[in-house]
C-alpha cells in the first residue's frame, strides 16, 4: 500500500530546486570601516584611480527560478555589501551576464576604496591588476564547473519496498489465503536522459524497471516511464550533483501461484538525488538515490481501492556526456 510519507522526498527535492535567494560571497583583501550605505558607485575600468585600494572580490548568484533576480537588483545587493565591506567603489569583473535560456543575472566584482578620481595610464594600478587576476580565476572557474549539454546513463541496484502488499498463498489442505507482508529487496535497472542547460536546469526522461519477490513466490515487475525536471552543479574537483522529480506512466505485472498473471497501467511520482564523477570529458561514474511511489486501478477482488507500491532505490552506473 502507498502512503503519503512516500511523497515527502518528491516535496523536499521541489523545495530545494525552487528556491530564488540571491548568494551573496565576498573574498576580502584588507579591512576598513564601513562605508555609508549608496557611498559606492560602479567605476569603469579606464576610471579607476591609480590610489585606489583594493579590498576584495565580490559576487551575488541567483541559483533559482528567476522571479526576483533582475540584474539591477542584484547589483544594488552587491553595492550594500561593498558598503558594509568599506568600499566606495565596485568594478565589475564582467558585464551582465543573462540569456535567453534564464531571466537570471550574476554580479562579479571587485570592492576598491578611492580617495581621489586621478588616472594616470602610464602608472602601476594595484586595482586593475587584481581585476585582470580575478577574470582568468573566473574563466578557469567556470571552465572546470561547466556543465554537458546532454548526458546518457545506465543504472543497476537493489531496491526497498517502503509499502506493505497483501499476496496470495495456498497452504498445506490447499486454500488459497492472503497475508500482507513487505517484499523481499529486489533489483532496479534504469535508463536516464537529461538535456542541461549553463543555468544547471534541465529537462530528463526516465525508464526504471523493478524486479521484486514476495514470500510466498510472487512475483512482481514494475515499469515507470516518464519524464522529468531536473537541477544540477558541477564543483572545480569533477563532482557533478543532480537533483530531479518526475511524473509518469507505471506498469505493474505480477505472477501469483495458484491464480492468474496480473497486470495494469497507472501513475508514478520520482524523486531522486545523484552525484557523478568526471573521468574525462565524456565518461563518468555514478550513484543515484531514487524513492518511487507507483498507483494503480485494483485489481477485481481486490479488498482496498488503495493498490500500489512504493520503494526506494540505490544505483550505480555509468554516465556518457555528449
Amino acid at each position: 500500500m502507498m502512503n503519503w510519507k512516500n511523497f515527502l522526498p518528491l516535496v523536499a527535492v521541489a523545495a530545494v530546486v525552487t528556491s530564488c535567494s540571491p548568494v551573496v560571497s565576498t573574498q576580502l583583501t584588507a579591512a576598513y570601516p564601513p562605508q555609508p550605505a549608496g557611498s559606492v558607485v560602479v567605476v569603469e575600468e579606464e576610471q579607476v584611480p591609480n590610489s585606489a585600494q583594493p579590498v576584495g572580490k565580490i559576487a551575488v548568484i541567483d541559483r533559482g527560478l528567476g522571479f526576483k533576480c533582475e540584474y539591477d537588483k542584484l547589483l544594488e545587493i552587491a553595492k550594500a555589501q561593498s558598503a558594509a565591506c568599506g568600499a566606495n567603489g565596485l568594478v565589475l569583473t564582467e558585464p551582465k551576464t543573462a540569456n535567453y535560456i534564464s531571466p537570471c543575472d550574476q554580479v562579479y566584482g571587485t570592492m576598491i576604496l578611492m580617495t581621489d578620481n586621478h588616472v594616470d595610464p602610464q602608472q602601476p594600478n594595484p586595482v586593475m591588476n587584481a581585476v585582470r587576476r580575478e577574470r582568468v580565476a573566473l574563466a578557469n572557474y567556470r571552465r572546470k564547473t561547466k556543465l554537458p549539454t546532454n548526458i546518457l546513463k545506465v543504472n543497476v541496484g537493489p531496491s526497498f519496498m517502503t509499502s506493505t502488499f497483501e499476496t496470495y498463498y495456498v497452504d498445506d489442505n490447499n486454500n488459497v489465503r492472503k497475508s500482507k507482508q513487505k517484499a523481499k529487496t529486489g533489483l532496479d535497472f534504469s535508463i536516464d536522459y537529461a538535456r542541461l542547460w549553463r543555468t544547471g536546469w534541465g529537462v530528463g526522461a526516465n525508464l526504471i524497471h523493478s524486479k521484486t519477490s514476495y514470500d510466498g513466490d510472487v512475483d512482481l515487475g514494475l515499469t515507470y516511464l516518464g519524464p522529468s525536471l531536473l537541477w544540477s552543479r558541477k564543483t572545480t574537483e569533477g563532482w557533478r550533483w543532480e537533483f530531479a522529480i518526475g511524473l509518469g506512466y507505471s506498469h505493474y505485472s505480477m505472477d501469483t501461484p495458484g491464480a492468474a498473471s496480473e497486470s495494469g497501467g497507472g501513475f508514478g511520482t520520482l524523486s531522486k538525488i545523484g552525484v557523478d564523477y568526471t573521468i574525462s570529458d565524456k565518461f563518468a561514474i555514478g550513484a543515484e538515490l531514487n524513492s518511487i511511489s507507483q498507483s494503480f486501478k485494483a485489481p477485481a477482488g481486490w479488498d482496498d481501492d488503495n493498490f500500489g507500491f512504493s520503494r526506494i532505490n540505490l544505483m550505480i552506473g555509468a554516465r556518457y556526456y555528449f
